[in-house]
């Protein structure tokens, strides 16, 4: 393969031969050593607990994130609110990772926080745009300072401007977001969960550190910087999120977990669990993620190139057909001759192993030494996940997934206030977003297809929001 050749024919795509896929990599024989998350009871709680009182939300703003951040409201104001959660985050030690050599830093982004000037900010609906509330796995993360661990604030904050470029408003969502509830508890959580999922009509799960093993009934032997109370808030929040009339995408650690709460599994460490032959993190040879993963060795000859091979008629592949304009017509891959593929960055250890239930597998990345391929997409009727990360990258192939992100949790905008008016049909919001320049090919066939099938369960679940 030159890659080189298909960059500058194709930018980062070209055409794979579908006779040429690899199988998809196996996760070994091992004893499960606790109860996945999706046999909990919680796991159906969230969907069939009796309706119980949402709390209230509050929304405020931090110095340098110009973006609101939601909070469950238990008693007094925005910023008290904002007190409370910071102070119970210190109080119960949730983010400390018990190791020394981070104990220092730990400790001067607690003092950060707690002195930290919140004020109140206007609830995001009033600013006419659709909602998409932004996933962070990290309190480091509401912080505009400079320390060593807060490599990937840049990148929040250009997917924060990004989103509002595109026409939505961002709001986040911050990791542990009930972790100061008076009454902790299973009832409690749902209800801060349905309150937050409430008015989104998009969502972006972010990368972060790896997920606790006992998630998916394994050993955390390989895992690094795990946290057992962030995945299981996070993990509850994401049920009840994609179970609603929103659009997401879930982009590394959340495309992980996202199957993983629906049945999945996951390899710990895909080189050591023989799923990879290189490392997939390009930081580790300080390859920034704004450019794909391309591993040369000291000649400059190419090792590996982190291909995504897309599956014909999936929703990705309808994404990036328009940037495959370029091929002759022989080589389409909608014409049966072979199949999309995009270069990406990658920068994870962990992968998928099995899909999650409801998720069908979207792209995958061969690796013709290990003789496997990784799962690097997934997706459901309202949901993308991406291995690799699209928000880092410059390319317009990769920035226009978040735009579907806002373009259809427009459409579920627009969806709501038609059920309120009684007039909600998929004609009728097909024929709205035809006659609207912003929304693609891609957007109008997945309003044809998957809105669709599902529209009676979105329909059900407005009308409940709505009280009728």
């Amino acid at each position: 393969m030159n890659v080189s050749s298909d960059v500058a024919t194709f930018g980062p795509l070209r055409i794979a031969s579908v006779h040429s896929r690899l199988p998809l990599a196996e996760l070994p024989a091992s004893p499960m050593i606790a109860v996945p998350w999706h046999l909990r009871r919680i796991a159906s709680d969230c969907i069939e607990l009796p309706k119980v009182p949402l709390p209230s939300l509050t929304h405020v703003r931090v110095p340098g994130l110009d973006c609101t951040i939601a909070l469950p409201s238990y008693g007094g104001d925005a910023v008290q609110t904002f007190r409370d959660y910071v102070g119970a985050l210190q109080r119960k030690g949730i983010f400390a990772s018990g190791d020394p050599a981070f104990a220092e830093d730990e400790q001067r982004i607690a003092t950060l926080l707690q002195t930290t000037t919140a004020t109140q900010a206007p609830q995001p609906r009033l600013s006419g745009r659709p909602v998409v509330g932004i996933v962070v796995s990290s309190p480091l993360m509401l912080l505009d300072r400079d320390h060593s661990r807060l490599e990937s604030h840049a990148y929040l904050k250009d997917a924060i401007a990004r989103i509002r470029a595109e026409g939505g408003e961002p709001v986040i969502i911050p990791p542990c977001a009930d972790i100061h509830a008076p009454n902790p508890g299973t009832v409690t959580r749902i209800a801060a969960c349905r309150a937050l999922a409430q008015p989104l009509r998009g969502m972006v799960g972010m990368g972060g550190d790896d997920i606790d093993a006992s998630m998916h009934g394994a050993s955390n032997e390989l895992c690094i910087n795990t946290n057992h109370a962030r995945d299981e808030f996070e993990a509850c929040f994401a049920r009840i999120a994609l179970s609603r009339p929103l659009f997401a995408l879930g982009v590394c650690r959340s495309h992980q977990l996202w199957n993983v709460i629906f049945g999945g599994t996951m390899f710990t460490d895909v080189q050591r669990q023989g799923a990879s032959s290189v490392p997939q993190s390009q930081r580790g040879i300080e390859l920034p993620l704004s450019e794909p993963y391309v591993l040369r060795d000291a000649k400059g000859n190419v090792l590996f190139a982190n291909w995504v091979e897309l599956a014909v008629g999936s929703q990705l592949s309808h994404l990036v057909r328009p940037f495959a304009a370029g091929c002759s017509a022989a080589m389409q891959p909608w014409a049966g001759a072979g199949l999309l593929a995009i270069l990406t960055n990658s920068n994870h250890h962990q992968a998928v192993a099995r899909i999650g239930v409801g998720f069908k597998l979207a792209g995958w990345s061969p690796d013709a030494k290990a003789g496997v391929s990784l799962i690097e997409s997934t997706e459901r009727w309202n949901a993308l996940t991406s291995q690799w990360h699209p928000e880092y990258m410059k390319d317009p192939m990769q920035r226009g997934i978040l735009r579907t992100v806002v373009n259809r949790a427009a459409i579920f905008d627009r969806l709501h206030d038609l059920v309120a008016r009684g007039s909600g049909d998929v004609a009728t919001i097909y024929s709205w977003a035809k006659a609207r320049n912003r929304f693609s090919d891609a957007d109008l066939l997945w309003i044809k297809t998957d809105l669709a099938r599902n529209f009676e369960h979105v329909r059900r679940v407005i009308e409940a929001d709505l009280g009728h």
